[in-house]
């Protein structure tokens, strides 16, 4: 098939397997399986774990499991968790998600498609792109990713404007008003003659 597969008279399994993956255009499917990647005729024992290697090893976004039929074969399952549904988000951060997951359609055999606003893409632009690199994210990393791309910080710096203008009005009011007293520990004096100078 288009995936290693191993074939032995007898297999005896024990540590991690460590699968490699290589997703077309870095967008993964929302399941993928992968049947009889070991095929022995004995199967002995079980790994202890399944992960993915190389960039995508510590995704928050894939999930790889191994099972094991009764013909002594080794299966491998990827699941790709929603955009949304990672477990500690904020509510901006989950909305950003949401969206990001209804402009994603996940393909077949760990292909996919995602939606632009304009029309369907393969993934090969900026959005694309940006897709293609969440699925490489930790969780703490997915998360600030996630913040960044909502746009919160902006908004608090736009809300802050009336509060942040007032202090600075103020400063320099009471700083110009020269029958007010001189800011404490100022050297600064008040001259007013012929102009208030500061």
């Amino acid at each position: 098939g288009s995936y290693v597969q191993v074939y032995a008279d007898t297999a005896n399994l024990d540590g991690t397997l460590v699968a490699n993956v290589t997703p077309q255009d870095g967008k993964f499917a929302d399941s993928t399986s992968w049947q009889n990647v070991i095929d022995a005729n004995t199967l002995s024992g079980k790994f202890t774990a399944c992960a993915l290697g190389g960039g995508y090893a510590d995704s928050v976004l894939l999930k790889l499991s191994c099972s094991y039929d009764s013909n002594a074969n080794v299966d491998l399952s990827l699941t790709r968790v929603a955009f949304n549904a990672v477990a500690g988000l904020t509510a901006n951060e989950s909305a950003v998600g949401g969206g990001i997951e209804s402009a994603y359609q996940g393909g077949g055999a760990g292909a996919a498609t995602v939606q632009s606003a304009a029309s369907a893409a393969t993934g090969s632009g900026p959005f694309g792109a940006l897709v293609g690199t969440l699925f490489q994210l930790n969780a703490a990393d997915y998360a600030l990713a996630l913040n960044e791309l909502s746009g919160a910080g902006y908004a608090g710096y736009l809300q802050s404007f009336n509060s942040l203008g007032y202090h600075y009005n103020s400063v320099l009011e009471r700083a110009s008003e020269c029958d007010r007293p001189v800011l404490a520990g100022s050297a600064l004096a008040c001259r007013t003659s012929p102009f208030h100078l500061w």
